[in-house]
C-alpha cells in the first residue's frame, strides 16, 4: 500500500528532524 510506505516516510522525516531539535 503506497499509503503506508508515505506514512512511514513522513514519520522518519519527523523522527529526524525531532531528533535534531533534542540535540540543540
Amino acid at each position: 500500500m503506497p499509503l503506508t510506505i508515505t506514512h512511514q516516510v513522513l514519520v522518519k522525516k519527523l523522527t529526524k528532524k525531532f531528533a535534531n531539535f533534542v540535540k540543540k
